[in-house]
């Protein structure tokens, strides 16, 4: 499974996502995750 954290700027929402979900991914044993974060710019 892939999960994808989007915001506008990645400096801080999608980023501290991103970070929340693995540690939430790891601390359950939960195998075959992969987690990214990203900007999406809005103009």
């Amino acid at each position: 499974m892939k999960i994808m954290f989007v915001c506008t700027g990645n400096i801080c929402r999608s980023a501290m996502a991103h970070w929340l979900m693995e540690k939430k991914i790891k601390d359950n044993n939960i195998k075959n995750v992969e987690i990214y974060s990203c900007r999406n710019i809005c103009k």
